[in-house]
Protein backbone atom coordinates (compact mmCIF):
# COMPACT_ATOMS: atom_id res chain seq x y z
CA UNK A 1 0.00 0.00 0.00
CA UNK A 2 2.85 2.34 0.91
CA UNK A 3 4.53 1.57 -2.40
CA UNK A 4 1.34 2.34 -4.39
CA UNK A 5 0.96 5.70 -2.63
CA UNK A 6 4.56 6.60 -3.47
CA UNK A 7 4.04 5.68 -7.14
CA UNK A 8 0.83 7.72 -7.33
CA UNK A 9 2.59 10.66 -5.72
CA UNK A 10 5.52 10.43 -8.17
CA UNK A 11 3.23 10.15 -11.18
CA UNK A 12 1.15 13.13 -10.00
CA UNK A 13 4.33 15.12 -9.36
CA UNK A 14 5.73 14.35 -12.84
CA UNK A 15 2.40 15.10 -14.48
CA UNK A 16 2.01 18.42 -12.66
CA UNK A 17 5.47 19.69 -13.54
CA UNK A 18 5.57 18.36 -17.10
CA UNK A 19 3.17 21.15 -18.11
CA UNK A 20 5.74 23.73 -16.91
CA UNK A 21 8.11 22.97 -19.79
CA UNK A 22 8.51 25.88 -22.16
CA UNK A 23 7.47 25.71 -25.77
CA UNK A 24 8.81 27.66 -28.68
CA UNK A 25 6.03 30.21 -28.98
CA UNK A 26 5.93 31.81 -32.45
CA UNK A 27 6.90 35.46 -32.61
CA UNK A 28 4.02 37.92 -32.67
CA UNK A 29 3.47 40.05 -35.74
CA UNK A 30 5.49 43.24 -36.16
CA UNK A 31 2.35 45.31 -35.53
CA UNK A 32 1.73 43.55 -32.22
CA UNK A 33 5.37 44.04 -31.20
CA UNK A 34 5.10 47.73 -32.10
CA UNK A 35 1.92 48.02 -30.01
CA UNK A 36 3.69 46.42 -27.10
CA UNK A 37 6.42 49.02 -27.24
CA UNK A 38 3.95 51.93 -27.12
CA UNK A 39 1.44 50.42 -24.66
CA UNK A 40 2.24 47.97 -21.90
CA UNK A 41 -1.29 47.20 -20.70
CA UNK A 42 -4.83 47.59 -21.99
CA UNK A 43 -8.40 46.56 -21.28
CA UNK A 44 -8.78 42.77 -21.11
CA UNK A 45 -5.09 42.10 -21.90
CA UNK A 46 -5.04 39.72 -18.94
CA UNK A 47 -7.72 37.66 -20.69
CA UNK A 48 -5.62 37.37 -23.87
CA UNK A 49 -7.42 40.09 -25.83
CA UNK A 50 -5.22 42.01 -28.26
CA UNK A 51 -5.19 45.79 -28.36
CA UNK A 52 -7.88 46.89 -30.88
CA UNK A 53 -6.33 47.58 -34.28
CA UNK A 54 -7.86 51.07 -34.39
CA UNK A 55 -6.46 52.15 -31.01
CA UNK A 56 -2.83 52.89 -31.81
CA UNK A 57 -3.52 54.75 -35.09
CA UNK A 58 -6.23 56.76 -33.33
CA UNK A 59 -3.81 57.61 -30.51
CA UNK A 60 -1.22 58.69 -33.10
CA UNK A 61 -3.94 60.70 -34.94
CA UNK A 62 -3.47 58.66 -38.12
CA UNK A 63 -6.98 59.12 -39.53
CA UNK A 64 -6.17 57.38 -42.82
CA UNK A 65 -5.29 54.13 -41.04
CA UNK A 66 -8.26 54.49 -38.67
CA UNK A 67 -10.63 54.72 -41.67
CA UNK A 68 -9.07 51.55 -43.13
CA UNK A 69 -9.41 49.61 -39.88
CA UNK A 70 -12.87 50.81 -38.81
CA UNK A 71 -15.43 49.98 -41.47
CA UNK A 72 -17.72 52.84 -42.49
CA UNK A 73 -15.78 55.40 -40.41
CA UNK A 74 -16.38 58.80 -42.01
CA UNK A 75 -15.20 62.33 -41.37
CA UNK A 76 -18.43 63.01 -39.43
CA UNK A 77 -17.62 60.23 -36.96
CA UNK A 78 -15.39 61.06 -34.01
CA UNK A 79 -12.93 59.50 -31.64
CA UNK A 80 -12.73 61.26 -28.31
CA UNK A 81 -10.40 60.51 -25.47
CA UNK A 82 -7.94 61.70 -22.93
CA UNK A 83 -5.68 60.62 -20.12
CA UNK A 84 -6.46 59.09 -16.75
CA UNK A 85 -4.57 58.22 -13.58
CA UNK A 86 -5.61 54.55 -13.47
CA UNK A 87 -7.55 51.87 -15.34
CA UNK A 88 -10.58 52.43 -13.08
CA UNK A 89 -10.45 56.17 -13.73
CA UNK A 90 -10.27 55.51 -17.48
CA UNK A 91 -13.33 53.22 -17.26
CA UNK A 92 -15.25 55.96 -15.40
CA UNK A 93 -14.33 58.54 -18.03
CA UNK A 94 -15.41 56.19 -20.83
CA UNK A 95 -18.77 55.62 -19.13
CA UNK A 96 -19.29 59.38 -18.71
CA UNK A 97 -18.35 60.32 -22.27
CA UNK A 98 -19.74 57.53 -24.46
CA UNK A 99 -23.23 59.02 -24.65
CA UNK A 100 -22.60 62.16 -26.68
CA UNK A 101 -25.79 63.63 -28.14
CA UNK A 102 -26.14 63.05 -31.88
CA UNK A 103 -23.71 60.11 -31.86
CA UNK A 104 -23.97 56.40 -31.19
CA UNK A 105 -21.35 54.42 -29.31
CA UNK A 106 -19.22 52.04 -31.44
CA UNK A 107 -16.25 50.96 -29.33
CA UNK A 108 -13.91 52.06 -26.56
CA UNK A 109 -10.67 51.00 -24.95
CA UNK A 110 -8.04 52.19 -22.51
CA UNK A 111 -4.33 51.46 -22.52
CA UNK A 112 -1.35 52.26 -20.32
CA UNK A 113 1.49 54.04 -22.04
CA UNK A 114 4.76 52.14 -21.60
CA UNK A 115 7.33 53.62 -19.22
CA UNK A 116 9.68 54.38 -22.12
CA UNK A 117 7.00 56.47 -23.87
CA UNK A 118 5.00 58.17 -21.11
CA UNK A 119 7.16 61.33 -20.74
CA UNK A 120 4.90 64.26 -19.83
CA UNK A 121 2.04 61.85 -19.03
CA UNK A 122 3.83 60.13 -16.13
CA UNK A 123 1.10 61.36 -13.73
CA UNK A 124 -1.71 60.25 -16.08
CA UNK A 125 -0.25 57.29 -18.00
CA UNK A 126 -3.61 55.76 -19.03
CA UNK A 127 -5.14 56.74 -22.37
CA UNK A 128 -8.80 56.16 -23.11
CA UNK A 129 -10.39 56.45 -26.55
CA UNK A 130 -14.06 56.20 -27.55
CA UNK A 131 -15.30 55.69 -31.12
CA UNK A 132 -18.61 57.43 -31.84
CA UNK A 133 -20.59 57.32 -35.09
CA UNK A 134 -22.65 60.30 -36.21
CA UNK A 135 -26.38 59.45 -36.20
CA UNK A 136 -27.92 60.06 -39.61
CA UNK A 137 -30.43 62.87 -39.51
Amino acid sequence: MKRICIYIFLIAFLFAFSSCASNNVPQKSKQAQKSLSLFEDWRYKGFGVELPTWFEPAYLKDSKTVRKVLNNFTEKDVIIGGNAISADHAEQLIAQNKLLEGYEFVDSCWAKISKSEEGEYSQTPYVFLIVLKKIKE
